[in-house]
């Protein structure tokens, strides 16, 4: 299997995934049969993206792995039940693996999910059914253009920012900047916390996160003291908050995740 490709692949035991790994209902009124159709059929569709040649793995660019995978998840339909939902939910979790983000609407890949269960990607998507029409595992390429297409990588360099700036996008977030103190000011949290038990009324509390170096409102922040905020605030690319979401105003990582429940649900009537 190609180093990065965010799956884990135990063909060996694929009897015991589906009970530790996906839940018995999928939401309010909306159960799901947990359990296995057929052993094999797992456990060819988690083999499909570990394929090799005279050891030469058939699958080199991680996204391959990741779409044979989910391909082998949708058609093979190993389970009694929610066999596009778990193919949808491994996607997201190996394509979070591989440093990448959705950044498109989550119908968009509701609807390539059913598309792709359907066998009319050539229907649905016609220009990318154009592309690949005369390549072997047509559908394989497809669907890792699809995803390119539709998701971005995980930018998590150093961002030039000033500190005017970044005052700005932390009060956004429910962080202050104030109090210098020489060549330094202080990071503080608002947070609405009850008193008595909880049964009190509840007030704003200013706590203090961290403090950083602080040279003018006009100047750059260091790699160093940016480092340190974020590791502080908690606003740090492994919690959702990379680059793109942080300094650019896009949705965090678990807003995303959030708004594919939606999705989810639907899928199982779909």
């Amino acid at each position: 299997m190609p180093p990065g490709s965010g799956v884990v692949a135990n063909p060996g035991s694929q009897e015991s995934l589906l009970p530790t790994s996906f839940p018995r209902h999928s939401g309010k009124n909306q159960k799901m049969f947990a359990g296995l159709s057929s052993g094999n059929l797992l456990a060819s569709a988690i083999s499909r993206q570990s394929v090799s040649f005279g050891g030469i793995s058939k699958w080199s660019d991680p996204m391959l792995a990741t779409s044979s995978l989910f391909f082998g998840l949708v058609k093979n339909h190993a389970f009694l039940d929610g066999n596009k939902r778990i193919a949808l939910l491994m996607l997201l979790k190996s394509l979070l693996r591989q440093k990448r983000i959705v950044t498109k609407n989550q119908t968009v890949f509701e609807n390539f999910t059913v598309a792709t269960a359907a066998s009319t990607l050539k229907e649905s998507y016609p220009d990318l059914y154009s592309k690949y029409r005369n390549k072997d595992d047509m559908e394989i390429y497809i669907i890792r253009d699809f995803i390119k297409r539709h998701t971005r990588t995980l930018n998590s360099g150093y961002y030039s920012i000033t500190f005017r700036e970044l005052k700005t996008i932390l009060g956004k977030h429910g962080f202050e900047m104030g109090d210098q103190d020489g060549n330094s000011i202080n990071i503080y949290k608002y947070e609405m916390k009850s008193t008595w038990f909880g049964l009190g009324k509840p007030r704003t509390v200013r706590s203090r996160v961290c403090k950083i170096g602080f040279p003018s409102w006009t100047k750059q922040v260091s790699k160093r003291d940016l480092d340190i905020l974020r590791e502080a605030t908690g606003l740090t690319p492994e919690n959702g908050y990379d680059n793109t979401v942080l300094f650019e105003g896009s949705e965090p990582l678990y807003k995303l995740i959030h708004d594919f429940e939606g999705p989810l649900k639907r899928l199982k009537d779909r």
